[in-house]
């Protein structure tokens, strides 16, 4: 029976249809462990020699569980590739929560949310390997089969892009929260991918201006302004 993907059974150490994975004699030990080891084993894969050429065998080999364990997980290498991507960028939204902890104002943590993200996922090392070693093979899973990322994206850009309209005066429950959301996190997961023209992104001054000057009034359009 095939287990939930991208996040490995139910959790507590049990597959779905109720056994338990059996795991490696000096292997990791439990579900999360287990899980965790075969993610971080992907990942050194796809550094080392990218994703077309990691295999399933080759990730059994570096993280130390049974291919039993793997499939028991994910349904192939595919949601493998899945799951490592979106732990990069779920890594990488921790960090830029983080960075704007501290933070007051709507503004403020909108446009510092954003430049942190710039920092972030720039200096991302697997994303940067692989958009150096096989950009067409990387592209489809953030662009046409991309609609994790971008469903990751959007919700982890809802609450800045909430506070930033909310001090703009716009009222509780907000109908068009969604949409620039989404708008906003497909803006950055462009910048990402292909390099700029004319934007201005170089050092934090910049891309901060840039969450301001653009940004900030893509957000805020149609809501009028003191």
């Amino acid at each position: 029976m095939r287990a939930t993907p991208a996040g490995g059974g139910t959790g507590d150490g049990v597959i779905a249809d109720g056994s338990a994975a059996d795991p490696v004699p000096g292997g990791p030990a439990s579900t999360d462990e287990r899980t965790a080891a075969i993610l971080a084993a992907a990942r050194a894969v796809a550094v080392d020699i990218g994703i077309r050429r990691l295999t399933i065998d080759e990730v059994v080999r570096r993280s130390g569980v049974s291919r039993m364990t793997v499939y028991r997980r994910f349904a192939g290498r595919d949601e493998v590739v899945v799951a490592v991507i979106r732990r990069e960028l779920d890594d990488a939204a921790r960090a830029v929560a983080a960075a704007v902890a501290g933070t007051t104002g709507g503004e403020a943590r909108f446009v510092g949310a954003f430049a942190a993200a710039v920092e972030v996922l720039g200096g991302n090392a697997l994303l940067t390997r692989l958009l150096q070693l096989e950009p067409e093979t990387l592209l489809p899973y953030m662009t046409t089969s991309g609609h994790p990322f971008v469903a990751g994206a959007t919700a982890f850009l809802r609450p800045y892009v909430r506070d930033l309209r909310a001090e703009a005066g716009v009222a509780s429950p907000d109908p068009g929260l969604d949409a620039v959301a989404e708008t906003i996190g497909r803006v950055g997961l462009s910048l990402r991918l292909t390099p700029a023209i004319v934007i201005d992104l170089d050092g934090r001054p910049a891309v901060e201006r840039y969450a301001r000057e653009v940004l900030v009034p893509l957000a805020l359009a149609g809501v009028p302004r003191g």
